[in-house]
């Protein structure tokens, strides 16, 4: 079994553009009750690190009830914050005994690592459209307002000084990112595994002279 993280653009072909973060775990042979303990310790190990993961099959070569039953609940968990698990790569004899055993009605398997995460993309894009649709004009009236108030009176609240400390500390240790990438990196257990929403965060960020990649960049120059 192996983990590897990638950064995946939210846009196709933007390497230069916003980026999510993806775990992609890779199982090989048989799973089964023999090891289902280590895909389980594998799979709390990936979670840590990021709540979308991506599951590899296709050197698998059986996936007993238990391996799937692994699975299952490792999904629910990233699903209760906000992340997924998405399979790909089944053999025919592993897609066979996944659909016998009814986890099909749990996950959508993928042909190709690269569906899935295509499907993770197209996830997150709908997920920020919608956010953007349901934002009403009062809302974005008042939020502009609040950033307003803090910028132009100079205060900060003193509610916000860990955030900052944490987004500082982001910016120090993988440099000027992007808005979302800085917002992955936050739900990290390093960083804290702090729950904010891009609104929020990108105000915060202005309120700190950071709300763009330029200014972001000349803080760290500054240092």
């Amino acid at each position: 079994m192996s983990i590897t993280t990638i950064s995946l653009p939210v846009t196709p072909a933007a390497e230069a553009g916003p980026h999510i973060t993806v775990i992609v775990v890779a199982l090989s042979g048989f799973v089964d009750q023999t090891n289902v303990a280590q895909l389980r310790a594998t799979l709390v190990e990936a979670g840590a690190l990021c709540n979308r993961m991506v599951v590899d099959l296709s050197t698998a070569e059986y996936v007993s009830s238990a391996g799937w039953n692994a699975l299952a609940e490792s999904a629910q968990r990233n699903r209760v914050i906000g992340g997924d698990i998405k399979l790909c790569g089944m053999n025919p004899g592993v897609a066979e005994g996944f659909s016998q055993m009814h986890f099909d009605r749990l996950f959508q398997p993928h042909q190709l690592v690269e569906d899935a995460l295509d499907a993770f993309r197209t996830q997150v894009l709908s997920d920020l459209q919608r956010t953007l649709n349901t934002q009403s004009p009062v809302q974005s009236a008042s939020a502009h307002l609040s950033e307003s108030l803090v910028t132009h009176a100079g205060t900060i609240d003193t509610g916000l000084i860990p955030l900052q400390e944490r987004i500082l500390k982001v910016l120090l240790t993988i440099g000027p990112a992007s808005l979302f990438s800085i917002h992955e990196h936050l739900r990290q257990r390093e960083f804290g595994g702090i729950r904010i929403g891009l609104l929020r965060l990108y105000l915060v960020m202005r309120s700190m002279g950071l709300g763009s990649r330029k200014k972001r960049i000349s803080y760290l120059l500054s240092r």
